[in-house]
């Protein structure tokens, strides 16, 4: 009898994992209006930056360069 009561509650234990509320979507984060002007400025401030130092495209000021335009697009997008 035991055995058949411990069956029934990993049964019934099993169902209520399934019936679980499916995790919330990732909700958009609340931005200063701001943002965008944030991303864009790191935009141009890395492509000046890329394009400054143009001459020697494999040096650290292009990579950094690279790197903040790069972000600076991702930044307006996600959060502009």
């Amino acid at each position: 009898m035991a055995a058949r009561k411990k069956a029934t509650r990993r049964r019934v234990a099993r169902k209520r994992v399934a019936r679980a509320a499916p995790a919330p979507a990732m909700a958009a984060p609340v931005c200063d209006a701001n943002e965008k002007w944030v991303g864009l400025g790191l935009f141009f401030v890395g492509a000046i930056i890329l394009l400054n130092g143009w001459r020697a495209w494999v040096s650290w000021s292009a990579l950094v360069g690279a790197v903040l335009a790069v972000y600076g697009l991702y930044h307006y997008f996600r959060y502009g």
